[in-house]
């Protein structure tokens, strides 16, 4: 894995976990089903394996050019950082 693919991972993991709305300001039975949905091991908990992962099918998901990296070219980060 590139040295900048594992800093993005990280970086994506961290919002999971330290402030993104995905599971910090949801409700209660959102942030159970986001639990349930990334607990591959089923034993109630996230460890850092299990949100990698997760941050990397998100990256993989969103860098349409499979450079590595992501810019302004796959577009999506704008439409996302604008509410879109």
């Amino acid at each position: 894995m590139a040295v900048g693919k594992i800093l993005s991972t990280g970086m994506i993991a961290g919002s999971f976990l330290l402030g993104g709305a995905w599971i910090v300001n949801a409700p209660a039975l959102a942030q159970q089903a986001t639990v349930k949905a990334l607990d591959t091991d089923n034993d109630g908990t996230l460890d850092l394996n299990e949100v990698t992962k997760a941050a990397e099918a998100v990256f993989d998901r969103l860098q349409k050019d499979q450079d590595e990296t992501l810019d302004r070219k796959e577009g999506r980060l704008e439409a996302e950082r604008e509410g879109v």
